[in-house]
């Protein structure tokens, strides 16, 4: 069976490392893009949200190309970024597979931690809106 495997934590928590584990061939991840959309100081966020879309957007591109297994990692703390994505015809023959990466480390241990300088007020305020997956939310409406 087909499957996309997502896996999501706070920044530094280890998601990387997790999925380089794994040994997933076809990975996609938001920072893949960091150099093609870069960061703006003067559009907090927007840069993120760019990056997530093209990340997506690469798995659904794996998925018309019938890719069997296909892993997207991310923070990911409101899960209902995603939802046109899981709902997406080109994954209709795939079964989604939700990896938390969790971690009890402050977030003063992930902000020196994680690759990419997120600081620890931007890890706790992700924390703080850290939402649950809801596989059966998922499944009614699908």
């Amino acid at each position: 069976m087909k499957t996309l495997i997502v896996v999501r934590g706070l920044p530094g928590a280890g998601k990387s490392d997790f999925v380089t584990y794994l040994g997933v061939q076809h990975w996609v991840c938001g920072d893949q893009f960091r150099s093609a959309i870069p960061d703006n100081p003067k559009r907090p966020g927007e840069a993120g949200y760019q990056r997530r879309l093209a990340a997506m957007d690469r798995v659904r591109e794996h998925a018309r190309d019938g890719v069997p297994r296909i892993c997207l990692e991310g923070v990911f703390s409101d899960m209902s970024v995603l939802a046109p994505l899981l709902m997406a015809p080109e994954l209709a023959e795939y079964r989604v597979v939700v990896i938390h990466v969790e971690t009890d480390a402050p977030p003063e241990t992930l902000a020196a931690r994680n690759t990419h300088g997120v600081e620890a007020r931007s890890i706790l305020a992700c924390a703080e809106a850290w939402q649950p997956y809801m596989e059966a939310m998922y499944e009614r409406h699908r």
